[in-house]
């Protein structure tokens, strides 16, 4: 039913890996494939068209930044389809991108959400949220929150760690999968070491999970197998871990956390230089926007006394 289209996806996504894409970048894009075929299935569709696209989207709860991204991964499939002429027309119209005014808005609340220090305070001090979508997990969701502030990690970041990339006696992480193929090493400071703790002694992670499977994801409902994140789904989880502490208007996805790792840093001192090097960022120009907006293993344990201070300081005013 899908032949078509299955062939158009494994010839591109074997041109990305000849034309060297960054993995990070192939897994972006063939999870939107995946989770376009997944709707093309349930609304029916046998062939990748412009109504079948439409459906996607109405589908999606997704943000408009999110819906744009996916747009333009199957934009690339589409007209990749076309020129080896297996696809008949280029089934993601123009019309069908958000509206360049809305989405540019949408980048710049999206991008200038950083939290402050009390907020930071009360996620990273945080007990069992009043009101999560499943309050069973709310271990694995502190955890990832405390992860991405104290290590400024991204999204793909994260869901690609594994416990054999924590080095706990070092206060310092592995990041293997990173934007542009740079493995790095970051903090990993007591606060996140407890959440971390506390997340797999909950159960939640299968013990015959093995230490170079994701740290973080969820049982598989058909097969009960352990299995990873993924990048929307992650998202989604921070954002009503959030929501549920700090209130609706205060909610962010996983990138505000990063955000408010590298706003933290630069409000305490720290050198944009080091600062750019945990982050991963390639030019310190780039962690120069945080600061508008408001060593390796050695360097990744001197991050992690100052990461630790506002956890220990609300422990002594809390006595």
């Amino acid at each position: 039913m899908f032949e078509n289209y299955d062939e158009v996806v494994r010839m591109f996504t074997a041109q990305m890996r000849r034309n060297e894409w960054t993995e990070a970048s192939i897994e972006a894009y063939t999870g939107t494939f995946r989770r376009f075929r997944e709707s093309m299935e349930k609304n029916g569709f046998s062939e990748f068209c412009p109504q079948s696209v439409v459906a996607f989207v109405e589908d999606g709860s997704w943000s408009i930044v999110t819906t744009d991204l996916y747009l333009t991964h199957l934009r690339a499939l589409s007209k990749y389809g076309v020129s080896i002429r297996i696809f008949s027309e280029n089934a993601v119209p123009d019309e069908l991108r958000p509206p360049k005014r809305k989405l540019a808005a949408a980048h710049k609340k999206e991008y200038s959400h950083i939290l402050d220090e009390q907020q930071i305070m009360a996620l990273l001090n945080a007990e069992e949220p009043v009101y999560t979508r499943k309050p069973h997990t709310w271990l694995r969701e502190k955890a990832e929150v405390t992860l991405l502030f104290q290590s400024g990690l991204r999204n793909s970041e994260l869901r690609a760690l594994t416990p054999a990339d924590l080095f706990w006696d070092k206060k310092a992480l592995y990041a293997r999968v990173t934007k542009g193929d740079k493995p790095r090493v970051v903090p990993f400071p007591s606060a996140s070491q407890e959440a971390v703790r506390a997340y797999l002694s909950s159960g939640i992670r299968p013990a015959d999970a093995g230490d170079t499977e994701p740290l973080f994801g969820c049982c598989d409902r058909l097969t009960g197998a352990w299995k990873g994140l993924e990048r929307q789904q992650l998202s989604t989880l921070i954002k009503n871990y959030t929501a549920s502490i700090l209130g609706e208007e205060a909610s962010c996805r996983t990138h505000a956390m990063r955000h408010a790792s590298a706003s933290f840093l630069l409000e305490k001192g720290a050198p944009i230089e080091s600062i750019s090097e945990i982050l991963g960022h390639s030019q310190p120009s780039t962690t120069r926007i945080y600061a508008q907006r408001l060593t390796k293993t050695a360097l990744a344990e001197t991050f992690s006394d100052i990461l630790d201070a506002p956890v220990a300081q609300s422990s002594l005013h809390a006595v």
